[in-house]
């Protein structure tokens, strides 16, 4: 008897600890007394019931596309069951297009018209809110583009519209000169750019400029280093700090890394066009095949009207000149 009792009490200890303890979720940090409820609640997390957050999800229907709601294009008489796919036909299909739509009250740019409109029923910015409470009539936009005919009801959305768009014209970050490093990518050759304040490495120097608007403060990229600018030994890149350097070093693999002598050299080897183009790499002639297409080294410019007949006219009239001479 003494033993059952004993047992019997020991339960009860353990039933009460087990109610009086807490268990805290691992995602969104809810706390539960009983354990089965924990699970329960991480079952919520893992069928998406529940956010981070651990507030219920609203669950998105997706419309029944038919062929009223089809999304048509603004180019052509194709349609296209979702915007994503009509965004993907405009960029391969109507490559000379350049024409966008921007939100006034957020400066986001969207490719088609229809998204715009989906966007502006979702779009809650502060500008919109009081637009609506101040008067019934929204008055005009207020803030034009400086480098386009864009405007914006606040300065906000302004700014975020002239970087995003207008990033390459209107950038204030100085980006160094590539390195005498190089490396093959899916689209050919390509320099590579080293961040001079913390050592990153880019392909695309437009990324580079991303990464110091973004990134850096004004005052980091105009601010000369006190102990003078620091010179990579295997590849010229420049940095501002040690730190910069010491993440640099740990790019360079010995016996794979490819580099350049000259700039000569690096014109013959790199294929790929840079953000700043350099008009000598442009042909202004270009010597069709046999079957009178264009070269697979000048593939890029499929997407070009190129005028073939005036092509052939030049190349013809540079032989006879040759033969002349």
């Amino acid at each position: 008897m003494a033993k059952a009792e004993s047992t019997s009490k020991t339960l009860d200890l353990k039933e009460i600890v087990e109610v009086t303890q807490e268990r805290t979720c691992a995602i969104c940090c809810k706390k539960f007394h009983i354990h089965d409820d924990l699970l329960k609640h991480f079952l919520q997390h893992g069928n998406n019931e529940i956010d981070y957050l651990g507030q219920p999800r609203k669950r998105f229907i997706r419309p029944v596309t038919t062929k009223d709601t089809m999304i048509q294009c603004e180019w052509c008489p194709e349609k296209f069951t979702t915007i994503s796919r009509a965004i993907q036909h405009k960029h391969r299909k109507h490559t000379n297009v350049f024409t966008n739509y921007y939100c006034e009250y957020c400066g986001k740019l969207f490719p088609f018209r229809i998204s715009l409109i989906q966007h502006q029923f979702v779009c809650q910015t502060e500008q919109k809110k009081e637009l609506s409470s101040s008067s019934s009539s929204n008055p005009g936009p207020l803030y034009k583009c400086v480098s386009c005919d864009a405007k914006f009801f606040s300065l906000n959305a302004k700014t975020t519209h002239e970087k995003n768009t207008h990033f390459a014209s209107n950038s204030t970050a100085i980006v160094p000169p590539p390195s005498k490093k190089i490396r093959l990518s899916s689209s050919g050759w390509c320099s590579l750019y080293y961040c001079h304040l913390c050592g990153n490495e880019y392909e695309i120097k437009h990324n580079l400029k991303k990464h110091l608007e973004t990134h850096h403060t004004e005052e980091e990229r105009t601010k000369f280093p006190k102990e003078g600018i620091i010179k990579c030994k295997l590849c010229d890149a420049l940095f501002h700090n040690k730190n910069a350097y010491n993440v640099h070093n740990l790019h360079h693999k010995e016996g794979s890394d490819i580099y350049v002598h000259s700039e000569e050299e690096r014109l013959r080897r790199v294929t790929k066009v840079d953000q700043d183009i350099d008009l000598n790499r442009i042909p202004k002639t270009i010597k069709l095949t046999a079957k009178g297409k264009i070269p697979k080294r000048y593939a890029f410019m499929q997407s070009v009207k190129v005028n073939l007949g005036s092509i052939q006219k030049e190349d013809s009239a540079d032989e006879a000149q040759d033969q002349n001479k």
